[in-house]
């Protein structure tokens, strides 16, 4: 088994996921609607939750301590440059966990879902591409 396998079908839920999520908030009409975004929400808050701990404490560090120059450099940089969307996700999903917050600001919501979902659009697709490649050829050689 590849070492991302495990991890791309968490990105493939994921994904899944946004895709449920936003069809929701597209199709958005009264406070009842706001109920189903924070179940859903509430669901997506657990995959990553589990999914950013693999990557952040084991994925992340092993490639960028291992001897592969390359997986180390490009490991780091995603490190730098996206490592602070967990966070960010943990802030957006505990903001907005009840169904009340939701259809109370719903427009301000909306808006907030838009762009922590295209981050993490970004991260599931650049990892899928240039960090699991790296990661999978790491374990092949060791």
């Amino acid at each position: 088994m590849a070492r991302t396998e495990l991890l791309r079908r968490q990105h493939d839920a994921a994904v899944a996921l946004v895709e449920e999520l936003g069809a929701c908030i597209r199709s958005y009409r009264s406070t009842e609607d706001a109920y189903d975004i924070a179940l859903k929400l509430t669901k997506l808050k657990g995959l990553l939750r589990i999914h950013f701990a693999h990557e952040d404490r084991m994925l992340y560090p092993a490639m960028i301590s291992g001897f592969d120059r390359i997986a180390a450099q490009t490991a780091l940089g995603f490190q730098h440059e996206m490592g602070g969307l967990s966070a960010a996700f943990e802030a957006y999903a505990s903001k907005w966990a009840l169904s009340s917050d939701i259809a109370s600001a719903f427009a301000n919501f909306r808006d907030e879902s838009a762009d922590i979902f295209g981050k993490l659009a970004n991260r599931i697709e650049r990892e899928n591409e240039d960090l699991y490649p790296l990661a999978d050829q790491m374990q092949e050689a060791a």
